[in-house]
């Protein structure tokens, strides 16, 4: 049995030999895409271990919530009532803004809550820390304009353009200059800040709100645009909302890197197949991640109204700005088609990408939620025939008869038919297939059509 194991997974790697690597959608994850948008503002946030949090409010005045999400995509029924509290501090709608007046922060320790000008603090069960502040709950004067966490659990707060520090107890750092900001981000070394939203300046201060002067040219770096941070390297990056894809790279001490990408920029297009890839004017680079090896992912999706935000993808550069190439299956772009739009995306290891989706199912209806994208070593290794393409199959298991089921655009190209041990049984080019003559057990189907390849799991009963 070993050996015929052996043999089938050998078989399949030889096919496809450009690549020991794939991305697919995780098989074992439960895709959550019921959070409705259209009656409900989300704000959401994840672990490094991959909890999911949701945390809303109703735009109509109808109430508000927090919902647990396991790291396997499930509601954590330990949570609240079956994965939902409504006994945290309420998250409220702003009918002249339209937007909600809050937000929630993460780690695998807390969970951080803020409404106009209260955070409170619960641990990762939903109770409230009465050890935080006065009861759980630090109240201003002013109304919080953003908060973010350190990786100690203390807290950045940004309240009337000024950068203060809560401590873990939620007492202002006295040991922490204040600093003024227009935006900022944070670095393991330090804390990049825009002083302005007329200039292109930017300034770097160490934990204690200290300017560095060393940075840029007599403390000032002119970069012209919003950035993203690496946060463990400190470095920089400028990204382009639309396609093409360019980045440009700074160095952590604010200065052009020209041995990024060619001159210092990264760029990348799609491929001209209107069949696959959507125009680009109709495509958006939501954002930009790097993981521990400072490898740099790029993802986003289609805009609404083009096809109802089924569209995402992921594309990934080394560090020094080149197109990977060993991402995906000799090839440095994953891209999908009928998936939601990426519009967050959180590393939770260099081969697991935990999405969080936006899609539009009819007219004026939106929904949002997580999706998650595994790399996997063995593109086409028996662990790969997954549950994602299970419905290109039915009936499936089938006694005589199955369909391949295919979306209207797509056109078969050829189907072929594996036993376990890796023998080509059949190969078809009918999307109607007639296994009558086979013994009862488990079979592989390569499906080829003109814009993908489909590796699926068939059980003959």
């Amino acid at each position: 049995m070993k050996l015929i194991i052996t043999f089938f997974t050998l078989f399949f790697i030889g096919v496809h030999a450009q690549s020991d690597y794939g991305v697919i959608q995780d098989p074992n994850y439960k895709k959550v895409l019921d959070e409705n948008l259209t009656y409900y503002a989300i704000q959401s946030s994840s672990t490094s271990q991959g909890y999911v949090y949701f945390y809303a409010t109703s735009k109509y005045g109808a109430g508000f919530y927090l919902r647990k999400i396991l790291p396997t995509g499930y509601n954590d029924t330990s949570f609240g009532n079956n994965g939902i509290s409504t006994s945290v501090l309420p998250l409220v709608w702003n009918s002249t803004t339209k937007y909600p007046e809050g937000s929630i922060l993460t780690n695998d320790q807390a969970i951080f809550l803020y409404n106009k000008n209260v955070i409170a603090k619960y641990d990762v069960n939903g109770n409230l820390d009465t050890s935080f502040g006065v009861g759980g709950y630090v109240t201003f004067t002013e109304n919080i304009g953003r908060l973010s966490l350190n990786g100690d659990s203390t807290l950045m707060i940004q309240i009337n353009g000024m950068l203060k520090k809560l401590t873990l107890n939620g007492q202002l750092d006295s040991n922490f200059s204040t600093i003024p900001v227009y935006v900022y981000y944070l670095t393991d070394s330090g804390i990049i800040v825009k002083t302005s939203g007329v200039n292109d300046e930017y300034k770097k201060y160490d934990l204690t709100g200290i300017q560095d002067m060393t940075f840029g040219t007599s403390g000032i770096a002119n970069i012209p645009g919003i950035i993203k941070t690496n946060r463990h390297t400190g470095e920089m990056f400028l990204y382009s909302y639309h396609f093409p894809v360019e980045i440009k790279k700074y160095t952590a001490n604010g200065f052009l890197d020209t041995s990024f990408g060619t001159a210092g920029v990264a760029t990348y297009s799609f491929p001209a197949n209107p069949n696959v890839y959507y125009p680009p004017a109709n495509s958006t680079t939501v954002g930009i991640q790097m993981d521990s090896n400072n490898n740099i992912y790029v993802f986003g999706g289609s805009e609404a109204g083009i096809d109802y935000q089924k569209t995402a993808y992921i594309l990934r550069f080394t560090p020094n700005g080149i197109l990977d190439n060993s991402f995906n299956n000799g090839n440095s772009l994953f891209y999908r088609q009928s998936a939601p739009s990426i519009v967050s995306m959180s590393i939770l290891d260099d081969n697991k990408y935990l999405c969080f989706n936006t899609l539009r199912q009819g007219a004026m209806n939106y929904v949002t939620g997580t999706t998650q994208y595994v790399r996997q070593l063995g593109a086409l290794s028996t662990h790969e025939f997954r549950k994602e393409n299970s419905y290109l199959v039915h009936p499936n298991p089938v006694k005589d008869v199955f369909n391949i089921r295919l979306d209207s655009n797509e056109k078969l190209e050829y189907a072929e038919l594996f036993d376990i041990s890796g023998k080509l049984l059949k190969k078809i080019s009918s999307v109607k297939i007639d296994i009558s003559d086979l013994n009862t057990g488990a079979y592989f189907l390569k499906t080829k059509t003109d814009r993908n390849s489909y590796h699926t799991k068939l059980i003959k009963k």
